[in-house]
């Protein structure tokens, strides 16, 4: 054999090789993200005189009641960061239809990556977190600190610093695709193998 051809082969199956590492894992995960967390039924949630939330809610006042929900289930006690942010996400959805607010509809989308969070500076963490859409932008919201009615509205703001992005979804999703800074883009960096387990299988309970 040539040594053309060897080069070749060579060639060839290092791309193949890296190519798994990079997108099995992903696509992997992607596809367990379409996996429903639980239908939560929201109608329970309602008092007899209450029909719908007011008109005036805006995203983050759904995302906080849809958080203050999922926190008063037993099941969710320490869960997974990513557990919190799939259900608190599916249960925004659920209450927004349930109330017919299309026009919130593309207002959270999920993120994922390294963070610090403001209780511990020095540590960069894999985590999974909910943006809503401001008129300044997007904005980060940590599910995992817990609510109640006396809970200000902005409690659940700026408990983090993102570090870098892994994966972020379309508005109105929770399939998530490689953000355009992410090690999926740069071979150079780690493969996403290993960064996929340490976002998605980190356990995190994370109390304020």
């Amino acid at each position: 054999m040539g040594f053309k051809r060897k080069a070749n082969i060579i060639l060839f199956w290092s791309f193949f090789y890296y190519a798994i590492n990079q997108t099995v894992p992903y696509l992997s995960s992607s596809l367990a993200s379409l996996v429903p967390p639980g239908k939560i039924n929201t109608e329970q949630f309602y008092t007899s005189e209450q029909k719908a939330l007011p008109l005036s809610f805006s995203a983050l006042n759904y995302l906080n009641y849809s958080t203050e929900i999922i926190h008063t289930l037993p099941a969710n006690r320490c869960a997974r960061c990513s557990k919190y942010a799939k259900t608190v996400f599916e249960t925004y959805m659920s209450l927004i239809k349930d109330d017919n607010r299309k026009d919130l509809e593309k207002k959270i989308r999920l993120g994922t990556g390294d963070v610090k969070f403001i209780h511990d500076k020095e540590e960069i963490r894999g985590h999974i977190w909910i943006e809503f859409l401001t008129d300044d932008g997007w904005k980060q919201y940590e599910t995992t600190v817990a609510r109640d009615k006396d809970s200000p509205i902005d409690r659940n703001l700026n408990q983090f610093e993102v570090v870098s992005y892994c994966a972020i979804s379309l508005p109105g999703s929770n399939f998530p695709l490689p953000a355009i800074d992410s090690e999926f883009f740069n071979p150079l960096k780690r493969g996403l193998t290993k960064l996929v387990y340490d976002h998605l299988n980190e356990e995190f309970c994370f109390s304020p």
